[in-house]
């Protein structure tokens, strides 16, 4: 299923990711399912910087639920093989991560997959969970979604 519509995001602007010749226009798909779409970062900000894009058009990290675990699962899942296929081999050489509202890009759920190191080192603050939550790491999120889950 190839993603067609322009959705509108709250900011009345068409969404970039929810149009397949928009997306492909600026960035090189590097892989695709019927979850997701992944291409490389038109502005890295690490040595490889991916995109793992959901089809669905969820605005945010904010609108996932429970149900979405599934989803940021296989999205982790391919985040790390294309960061391994991309020679990122160590654990501790790649970072799987989402930016929270209102320091997102683009209102369309995406994940950033870093393999590192961040170019130039200061973009390693852009993606660090801190306490003013700007930036959460994927597995933290999986985390919370499984949580909430086991208590429904």
């Amino acid at each position: 299923m190839i993603m067609t519509a322009m959705l509108r995001t709250r900011r009345g602007m068409a969404c970039v990711f929810c149009s397949r010749e928009a997306l492909t226009t600026r960035n090189r798909v590097v892989y695709e399912d019927e979850l997701v779409v992944a291409i490389e970062d038109h502005y890295p900000r690490a040595s490889t910087h991916l995109l793992v894009i959901t089809r669905e058009h969820l605005p945010s990290v904010n609108d996932l639920h429970a149900t979405h675990s599934p989803l940021v699962r296989h999205m982790m899942e391919v985040g790390h093989k294309l960061l391994i296929d991309q020679g990122c081999v160590a654990e501790t050489d790649r970072q799987l991560g989402f930016h929270r509202p209102p320091f997102t890009s683009v209102q369309h759920l995406h994940l950033h997959c870093l393999g590192l190191p961040f170019l130039p080192a200061w973009n390693r603050l852009r993606y660090t969970e801190t306490f003013l939550g700007s930036y959460v790491n994927a597995s933290t999120v999986l985390s919370q979604l499984q949580e909430a889950k086991d208590i429904e």
